[in-house]
């Protein structure tokens, strides 16, 4: 029994090991386009490259500019996921009354082709810390060939206090996505 325990803590404690994570990448921008209307409530942006001539990879929507108090942008290189060299995760953070975040995620495929996946929105107004996001098969919370959407709770020390699968998307071979 004790053999079966120790087994059990290798494969467990090498799977946290390999497990990856999203990295901050210095090789993308995010484009706001300006507007001659102030109130207007979304506004056209665009991920680009930074390096090969600014190629514009994805547009998508960001609410009130003036409200955006930072954006971060982070990348997983390492998916799990058959023909997605990496998944480009972009953080549109806003203060109001309270802060809140839009998560917008790319996937990139092996043929320079982006998909897009339903943003995530999360709020911090609550002391209880949670979020939602997507987690891939090479993160922890991973299942093969999945991307799994996930409600991850939060410890005031900012450690996971416990994560609950939401919904998962089925990644096939042709690079679709099935709910």
């Amino acid at each position: 029994m004790k053999h079966v325990f120790k087994i059990f803590a290798l494969c467990l404690i090498s799977q946290i090991g390999i497990a990856q994570d999203f990295g901050n990448s210095n090789d993308y921008q995010v484009t706001i386009t300006k507007t001659d209307k102030e109130n207007l409530a979304s506004v056209p942006a665009h991920l680009s490259t930074i390096d090969s001539g600014n190629d514009i990879l994805a547009a998508f929507e960001v609410d009130a500019a003036s409200n955006i108090d930072s954006i971060k942008i982070k990348v997983l290189e390492k998916t799990g996921l058959e023909s997605i060299s990496q998944v480009i995760k972009v953080d549109v953070i806003y203060v109001e009354f309270c802060k809140y975040t839009i998560s917008h995620y790319f996937m990139l495929t092996t043929k320079n082709e982006i998909i897009s996946l339903p943003k995530l929105s999360n709020s911090v107004c609550e002391k209880e810390v949670e979020e939602t996001v997507y987690h891939f098969p090479s993160q922890v919370y991973g299942e093969h060939s999945k991307i799994v959407t996930s409600q991850v709770f939060y410890t005031n020390y900012n450690e996971i206090h416990g994560v609950t699968a939401t919904n998962s998307f089925a990644w096939n071979d042709d690079a679709s996505i099935r709910l």
